[in-house]
């Protein structure tokens, strides 16, 4: 039915990333930008958090 089928690509194409405290190195954001660009979809919600260290 084309409503289950609207249903399944909205449905199962969408995804939550949550992070936190996931960039130790300042030059590694550039790859993990990439990383979650590759991996996600127009329906991917990423939350990323983070402490500014000295």
């Amino acid at each position: 039915p084309r409503g289950l089928r609207a249903y399944e690509e909205y449905y199962l194409s969408s995804f939550v990333v949550f992070g936190s405290d996931v960039v130790y190195n300042e030059a590694a954001v550039d790859d993990l930008l990439i990383t979650l660009r590759q991996l996600s979809t127009n329906h991917t919600t990423i939350f990323i958090s983070g402490e500014l260290r000295n």
